[in-house]
């Protein structure tokens, strides 16, 4: 009986879906990304990555560039109302880096 190689399917083409296709391919798993939508339709326009994804962003050696192209900010995120603006609440990321803020980025 012959093995077959590992092949893994991911479902979704967004901040998560090639990443884990990164991080199979250095366990040496062949992967295939699929993804409902065949094209960006310009809906949302930024990313935000909380603390812990800059690390996972660090670990595949994107991390300085995503920071070098974006913006970094305190690791905190507020919520604000859409009607006025104003600030509902403010939270601070447990466990944020010094060294990997969370990042914003939109497209310039």
């Amino acid at each position: 009986m012959s093995i077959r190689p590992r092949k893994a399917l991911i479902i979704g083409a967004g901040i998560a879906g090639p990443v884990a296709a990164i991080l199979l391919r250095r366990a040496g798993i062949e992967s295939a990304i699929y993804e409902a939508r065949p094209y960006s339709n310009g809906i949302g326009g930024g990313l935000q990555i909380a603390p812990n994804g800059m690390h996972v962003m660090d670990e595949i050696g994107l991390a300085n560039e995503l920071i070098n192209r974006g913006w970094s900010r305190r690791p905190s995120i507020s919520i604000r109302r859409a009607d006025r603006g104003s600030a509902r609440s403010t939270a601070t990321w447990r466990g944020a880096s010094a060294n990997l803020p969370s990042t914003s980025a939109a497209p310039r």
